[in-house]
């Protein structure tokens, strides 16, 4: 029998796959977390697709697939008026570990949960959000003084990486204090590296700068500050990354075979720029290397100067079939009667995988707000998804990381014993082993709970328990009283 932990924490790293984990715990970067990594057993989690943070930390926090969740991305398209709306809490369809804690009466200190927005308020829940948030949010009023040291902007300021370096050290020192002052069962907090430098800053993580240590010492330190108070520790990735050098326009493809339809361009002036920005693409795109040289010269001047570019984007009501954004990793089809021709083309082309429908890769009564297609481009071979606009070209050269769908998942847990035999581990078994090790049940809704046993070594049933029902109540009630403070 598995024997119940008093405290569990779990440090979330975004984007942190094993390669370069273990790059950072080889350059002695992290001389405490490579300890007790050594120590653990180490996983390669599976994230759910999109291997995207919010469908995958909501796996994860939620132990149960999005489709029973409710949440595939960051946004969603609106199939009646085809426009484009962001996920939130409301939209959440099963509670997450600390709000099912909370209903079994035990505490929980969460920074940045996913969504962040809007907090439900539950006794035993002590939580503060700055990311993917319009503001720092916190609750209850007792947390506000570790808000405001998130807020303050006083300090060293300068580059990505110093500002990273001040916001770390910050939320080291939440993490010192509210470790001792606060009781809890639960503490999980989800730091954005090394997903966020490898987007803002791709240089650090490749060659692995000094910079980019500074970072992760900082992160060693909260590890070792929530181990030394924790029966069980979690280290746990929603995605890892891979460098790609080609992006594929899937909208470009769509647009060659009549589904897309483009925006309509009202000025001269911008058509004509439109024009000469596709031609020059098409031209040195003819030679890669030089189109990611250029590529790479022409975003850090974009950047630094404010250029505009000038792709020409689809128009979501015109067209047919289309690409609402990379990050979504699908294609919405508006008539079911193409929708296997759609699959078709898409799969006969260089660099992806595969094409799947919603129903073939997940199980729920929410798979109508994924797209009706999803696409797994070839990343093991250097293929990502380009962005949704029109590029004038199906295969964009570049040199951009994309989340790959293969996380990390190391427990260190000296009092207990868990299996050595399973190399991958699917997200949501992560919630259903830290609520079994708290001696709290599962939800009735788990996926794969055969795994969580094999994980735990026993054959002996887990205990479950409907959770959605009180979910959908916290929820309405606070979406009544946030609607009452509008009118």
């Amino acid at each position: 029998m598995l024997k119940a932990c008093s405290k569990v924490s779990v440090i979330g790293l975004d984007g942190m796959g094993w390669h370069f984990f273990n790059k950072l715990l080889n350059e002695a970067t992290m001389p405490y977390t490579k300890s007790i990594v050594y120590k653990s057993y180490n996983y390669i989690l599976k994230a759910p697709f999109p291997p995207m943070s919010y469908p995958s930390w909501l796996s994860i926090m939620s132990g149960v697939n999005p489709g029973k969740h409710g949440i595939f991305g960051f946004t969603f398209l609106d199939r009646t008026l085809w426009e484009s709306k962001v996920f939130n809490a409301f939209h959440l369809e099963h509670p997450r570990i600390h709000e099912m804690l909370a209903m079994n009466k035990m505490k929980s200190i969460i920074i940045n949960p996913m969504p962040g927005y809007p907090i439900i308020p539950l006794g035993g829940i002590y939580t503060i959000c700055n990311v993917f948030v319009p503001r720092i949010l916190y609750y209850p009023t007792t947390m506000k003084r570790y808000a405001d040291l998130l807020l303050d902007k006083r300090g060293r300021g300068g580059n990505y990486i110093e500002k990273t370096v001040e916001e770390l050290e910050k939320y080291l020192s939440i993490v010192e204090d509210t470790a001792d002052a606060i009781d809890w069962n639960l503490y999980w907090i989800i730091l954005r590296q090394p997903d966020e430098t490898a987007h803002k800053s791709p240089r650090d993580i490749v060659k692995l700068t000094y910079g980019l240590k500074r970072i992760f010492r900082l992160v060693d330190k909260i590890v070792k500050t929530l181990a030394s108070r924790s029966d069980m520790t979690i280290l746990v990735s929603d995605h890892g990354l891979k460098m790609c050098r080609y992006g594929i326009s899937v909208n470009d493809i769509l647009l060659n075979h009549g589904f897309v339809h483009l925006k309509k361009e009202f000025k001269k002036e911008k058509k004509a720029r439109s024009k000469t920005f596709l031609i020059a693409t098409k031209l040195i795109h003819k030679v890669p290397p030089l189109a990611r040289f250029a590529r790479d010269i022409f975003v850090k001047l974009s950047l630094k100067f404010h250029f505009k570019t000038y792709y020409r984007e689809p128009d979501f009501k015109r067209s047919t079939a289309f690409m609402h954004s990379a990050s979504s990793f699908g294609v919405y089809v508006k008539k079911k009667s193409i929708i296997q021709r759609v699959s078709n083309i898409l799969s006969n082309h260089e660099g992806i995988k595969w094409v799947k429908r919603p129903d073939q890769l997940y199980q729920g009564p929410y798979l109508s707000r994924a797209p009706d297609l999803f696409i797994m481009p070839d990343i093991d071979h250097g293929f990502k998804l380009a962005s949704s606009r029109i590029h004038g070209v199906e295969y964009v050269a570049m040199n951009e990381f994309e989340h790959h769908p293969e996380g990390i998942l190391s427990i260190y847990c000296p009092e207990i014993d868990l299996a050595k035999t399973i190399k991958e581990v699917p997200a949501w078994t992560v919630t259903q082993l830290a609520l079994v090790t708290l001696g709290v049940p599962v939800s009735s809704l788990s996926d794969n709970i055969e795994i969580l046993r094999k994980i735990i070594n026993t054959d002996i049933g887990v205990r479950t328990r409907n959770y959605v029902g009180k979910w959908r109540l916290l929820k309405n009630t606070l979406y009544l009283k946030l609607k009452r403070k509008m009118y």
